[in-house]
């Protein structure tokens, strides 16, 4: 992930696409052209103060939608975004999807062993070898050189009984 494949706001980024599907069932018999209205709520990069990325409408990390879908049927969404931060490429960027019914006097409901919240992961593209093993060819070299003279030492007095000498 990345290749910068788009635009966004003059910027060269990478622009994603993650597709969300819901269906619905019915357990009880006669709702079958029945509609529901299911609100959904999705976050990037949630465990992120700052997120990497944003959707391409609103330009936010969150969204918040109301889908009518009919009972045995399935509706697809698809979110575009893209990612405006990739300093932070080894941990992959992450989705909460959370959804509800709209709550009628009459029902529907959903079925308390219904998980209401989905987590999924984007991952990074790492060339790691066949080994999938990250070996850093990185090495640091640092040397100190402070120049100028030592014509006299300094004395500094931090406690009564200890002075110490530069």
């Amino acid at each position: 992930m990345l290749q910068r494949n788009c635009r966004r706001n003059g910027n060269d980024v990478t622009c994603v696409t993650a597709t969300a599907c819901f269906t619905a069932r019915a357990k009880s018999p006669g709702l079958g052209n029945s509609t529901l209205d299911l609100h959904y709520n999705i976050l990037l990069d949630e465990e992120k103060f700052a997120p990497r990325g944003l959707f391409d409408e609103g330009e936010q990390r969150q969204r918040h939608d109301v889908i009518h879908i009919l009972i045995d049927g399935q509706k697809c969404h698809k979110f575009q975004f893209h990612v405006i931060d990739t300093a932070d490429y080894i941990r992959p960027i992450g989705f909460r999807l959370g959804f509800r019914l709209e709550e009628r006097p009459s029902g529907p409901v959903l079925d308390d062993s219904c998980l209401t919240t989905v987590r999924s992961w984007i991952p990074f593209f790492k060339d790691c070898g066949e080994d999938d093993e990250c070996l850093t060819d990185l090495r640091l070299q640092a040397q100190l050189d402070i120049s100028g003279s030592r014509q006299e030492d300094k004395i500094y007095h931090c406690c009564q009984s200890s002075p110490f000498v530069v």
